[in-house]
This record gives structure tokens, C-alpha cells and sequence, in this order.
């Protein structure tokens, strides 16, 4: 039996946690006995080694969009680039892969498309709950959690050997990410080797930054669908201190897996101090129960729960 196609549309600007997942999710549809995947770019899409789609070259097309009743795959504003008709239905199913909270705010351009009709998955029960709560949503929620691939993450750095004491991810709040380092500056002079990592660096040397790092201080978008990165960190058994911003709480358990502050300067600075407060054995405990839960997310279930729905799409769509 022939594998019916299902086609995915990115517009690669950058590298991103977000495309990250959706290549994830190409991937897992070569696992599928009924589907292959494709996936067109959108012109002025970035073609180099920072995209992951570099090594499916054979799965890359030109023409879009696809026919009719070809399965879609969309993410974030994707829907963007599929015909008006298209959007208000039509034969072949569409799937809707849900990883942030803006789909959920009336001001996002996403939220008109939660009344287009669509298998959602959402990365979290938080990312459901506020997408079910507009009571627009056109078809049905299933939650999938975000997993990591282990294979892509580098070696352990054993404790003594990492270079830096805490780096700092602030991507998102760069402001309060210099505002910390220099508070920790001044705080403890000479005594705490901190990175900032304020801009962005190919996602190899960002997870290596991580394995290096005794700690790392996340400063997250308020809120987030999942946040990959801190699961990343437990991963790697670098001590996390990350805020609750939603998502992240199936992971982030407070005193147990990671250390969750309020999202404040000042309560952020108390965490790094209750950090290097800690014994070297209650950091080990920290550490090693946060890595047994990140052990819970794997690649592995989020494939095999992505197959099942693929596997019975007729009777879901």
C-alpha cells in the first residue's frame, strides 16, 4: 500500500525551539505506516546548516500549496499560507501543532484560526486549557508533550570540570539578563563565574554551553507553552533555576526538579543565593531528580503518540 503525503510549510528565518519541534514532528511521520512526509519553505527561507530540513533534501518541494486532499501539517502562522478555501475546510485533514500561549490572545493573528477546522495538538495541558478556554477551537485538542531526543544532546561534563558556575539564558528578557549579571557582579566579586547568554548561538553551542554550566538561570517569555531549554538543562544535570511561566510546570516542580522563583529581579538574585547556599549533596539531589524527570519526556512517547493519531486520522478527522 502507497504512503499518503502529508506536506509542512516553514518560513526558516533563524534557528528556533519552535522549528526544532516542527522537524521533530516531520520526523515522526516517517515513522508512520500510512504517511510520508514534505515540506515546502517559504522563498527567502535560510538553507544552510542551522536548518535541520538540510538532511531531508529529497523531501523538500517547490511547488505550494498542495492539492485538496493532501493531509496539511501547520504551525504558528502557517495557516497563512494555505488558500482561503482551504482554511474553511476541504477533504484532506489539516493538523495544527499548538506550542505557545499567543493563539489564545484575541491581538495575535493566530487566534482567528482557532475556529478553522483542525486536529490540534498542543504541547502542554497548559497550552490546551487556554486554547479550549476561548470556546472557538474547531475540531479536536490533544495533548502531546514536548519530548527530548537524547541523541542530540552532548556528553554529561562531570561537575567538577564545567567552567562556568551559572550562565544566565536570556534571550527573551535581555535587559534583565544584564541587569542580573551585574547585581551577581556586585554581589559576590571574584567568586561566581557567570555567562550571559543574552544573543543568539547555533543550538550545538548553546547545549554545550549548558553541559558546561553547574547552573543556569532561565529567563523565559511570561508564559510560555513548554520551554524546552530547562528540560534540556535536567537533561544534561545542570542545576535549573527557572520562574513558573505555565508550560513548564509538568517539569519545573518547585524544590524538587528545579528551583522556581517568582519572576522578579529581586527574587531571581534570592534564588542564585539559595543556589550557592545549597550543599554540594543537596545540589546532587536536586540535580539527579530533575534528570530522572526529564528521563519522562522522551522522543520516543511524543513519535509514538503522533503515530496513533496518524494511524487513526479517518476516524479523528
Amino acid at each position: 500500500m502507497s504512503r499518503r503525503p502529508i506536506a509542512f510549510f516553514r518560513r526558516f528565518k533563524r534557528f528556533t525551539g519552535g522549528h526544532l519541534k516542527v522537524y521533530h514532528y516531520f520526523t515522526h511521520v516517517r515513522a508512520s505506516r500510512n504517511f510520508e512526509p514534505w515540506i515546502h519553505f517559504a522563498p527567502g527561507s535560510r538553507m544552510d546548516d542551522t536548518n535541520p530540513w538540510q538532511a531531508a533534501g529529497d523531501r523538500i518541494v517547490d511547488a505550494w500549496p498542495p492539492a485538496a486532499d493532501v493531509a496539511l501539517f501547520l504551525a504558528g502562522r502557517d495557516w497563512e499560507s494555505v488558500e482561503e478555501n482551504r482554511r474553511t475546510g476541504g477533504p484532506g485533514p489539516i493538523i495544527n501543532l499548538v506550542q505557545g500561549l499567543g493563539h489564545a490572545e484575541k491581538s495575535d493573528a493566530r487566534y482567528e484560526f482557532l475556529s478553522r477546522r483542525a486536529i490540534r495538538i498542543c504541547v502542554s495541558e497548559f497550552v490546551a486549557a487556554a486554547i479550549t478556554a476561548t470556546g472557538r477551537v474547531n475540531g479536536p485538542v490533544i495533548t502531546i508533550r514536548n519530548g527530548i531526543n537524547l541523541d542530540e544532546l552532548p556528553p554529561v561534563v562531570p561537575v567538577e570540570r564545567r567552567e562556568h558556575d551559572l550562565c544566565i539564558v536570556a534571550l527573551k528578557e535581555k535587559d534583565l539578563g544584564g541587569r542580573l549579571l551585574e547585581a551577581i557582579g556586585q554581589r559576590y566579586p571574584g567568586r561566581l563565574r557567570t555567562l550571559l547568554v543574552r544573543e543568539f548561538v547555533p543550538r550545538r553551542e548553546f547545549l554545550d554551553i549548558l553541559a558546561r554550566s553547574r547552573a543556569a538561570l532561565f529567563l523565559p517569555r511570561r508564559p510560555e507553552g513548554f520551554y524546552l531549554p530547562a528540560l534540556e538543562a535536567m537533561a544534561l544535570q545542570t542545576l535549573c533555576i527557572c520562574p513558573d511561566v505555565g508550560g513548564n510546570r509538568d517539569f519545573c516542580i518547585p524544590g524538587t526538579t528545579c528551583m522556581v522563583p517568582d519572576y522578579d529581579e529581586h527574587m531571581l538574585l534570592e534564588a542564585v543565593q539559595g543556589y550557592l547556599g545549597m550543599s554540594d549533596r543537596e545540589r546532587a539531589a536536586l540535580v539527579d531528580r530533575a534528570r530522572l524527570k526529564a528521563n519522562e519526556f522522551t522522543i520516543e512517547a511524543e513519535r509514538k503518540q503522533f503515530v496513533d493519531i496518524l494511524d487513526n486520522l479517518n476516524g479523528i478527522w
